[in-house]
């Protein structure tokens, strides 16, 4: 009996001896299997980092995201629709205001740039119809260009067909109609709304007179439109001796003495010497004032005897 208990004493030290060694072992694997699932972990946070990047370049691209634009869109519109406008726009670079997005609203913003969108591609969309600025309405070839650029079937452009008299943008129903005088210093407009009054009161820098009839508004509505590049001097450029004129955008200024003691030419009596000189540099209007060293009369310097 006494034999068997010391049989017994020993294999439970002998277990337990084993036991420690493998406990040990366990903890040294234990710790290098946590450092190796540590630099595991980071190689597959930079792959991660990597793929995202990848992603987002694919989905700038336009590759990601697919639509079919089925039906004619306007002012006052909601819906799915809407929404995908909303992400065609934005990949083209015109952004929607949360409040229009979110509520997948067609509002002001919208046709704003979808009057941007329309002036960008203007020979595809606008040139069937015979029209030379966008309407903010989505018919027939806005979708066709939508559908060329983002159509899950890569659909072709539509084009009106020989004969047949088709749905002209502004024969659309219209949207709702601006208030006069909308656009100021202080709340100026985008492309594609107004009224507006004058070049200063437009983000463009343009304000096209009488052309609301192109955006579903009344005929003598203002509307802000993207600048013209064009910029036009009748006497050449700076040119202080001969009274000329300079226009961009629709609008001129004239050379014209500066009198500084009593304001405008007009308003004065004798020959001053100042002159402001409007000009075109890059494709922009500029002025400069300019002393005329025999004086200056009626818009140009004193040419000397």
């Amino acid at each position: 009996m006494k034999k068997i208990h010391f049989i017994f004493i020993i294999l439970s030290l002998v277990s337990f001896i084993a036991f420690q060694k493998v406990y040990a072992v366990h903890e040294v694997s234990h710790y290098q299997t946590a450092s190796n699932i540590r630099e595991m972990i980071q190689k597959l946070q930079q792959q991660i980092a990597a793929l995202e990047k990848q992603l987002a370049e694919v989905e700038k691209g336009g590759s990601a995201w697919c639509y079919n634009f089925s039906s004619d869109l306007k002012y006052g519109d909601k819906g799915n629709a809407v929404k995908a406008l909303h992400q065609a726009l934005e990949k083209k670079g015109f952004s929607i205001p949360d409040d229009e997005e979110g509520n997948k609203f067609f509002g002001p913003h919208t046709a704003s740039a979808v009057t941007g969108f329309q002036q960008k591609f203007k020979k595809e969309v606008l040139a069937p119809w015979g029209l030379t600025n966008g309407t903010g309405f989505v018919g027939e070839t806005t979708r066709a260009k939508l559908n060329n650029l983002f159509g899950c079937d890569s659909q072709t452009p539509s084009k009106p067909v020989e004969g047949e008299a088709p749905k002209k943008p502004e024969d659309a129903p219209a949207p709702a109609l601006w208030s006069w005088n909308h656009c100021s210093l202080s709340n100026k407009c985008k492309a594609g709304e107004g009224d507006c009054d004058k070049n200063s009161e437009c983000l463009t820098g343009y304000c096209a007179h009488n052309v609301g009839a192109n955006y579903g508004q009344t005929a003598g509505m203002d509307v802000c439109e993207q600048k013209p590049d064009t910029c036009a001097d009748s006497d050449g450029g700076k040119n202080y001796y001969q009274k000329g004129k300079a226009c961009q955008a629709g609008e001129c200024e004239y050379d014209e003495c500066l009198y500084p003691d009593c304001g405008p030419e007009a308003d004065c009596v004798g020959v001053e010497d100042y002159l402001i000189e409007f000009y075109c540099m890059g494709g922009e209007l500029k002025s400069e004032n300019y002393t005329c060293p025999s004086g200056c009369k009626d818009g140009a310097c004193i040419k000397e005897d």
